[in-house]
């Protein structure tokens, strides 16, 4: 998958509302359904580094962080 490095840091600049909205957005336009509450600062910020890092993107590890969230996991 090709990632673009310039949508990837537009991601990471917005408020943590608007990145929320773009996630579940994004999850939505591709059969997941994520809760409309927003996960903690934290958890969020390990969204936003993932997203800066763009060479060393971990798909999965992005992916672990949504699921344990939706589970309602910490």
């Amino acid at each position: 998958m090709k990632l673009d490095k310039s949508k990837l840091e537009a991601l990471s600049s917005l408020s943590d509302e608007q990145l929320w909205a773009e996630i579940r957005s994004i999850a939505g336009s591709h059969g997941f359904s994520l809760p409309e509450a927003q996960p903690s600062r934290e958890d969020l910020g390990k969204i936003r580094a993932a997203l800066s890092d763009s060479e060393k993107l971990n798909l999965s590890g992005a992916i672990r962080i949504l699921n344990n969230y939706k589970r309602g996991k910490k």
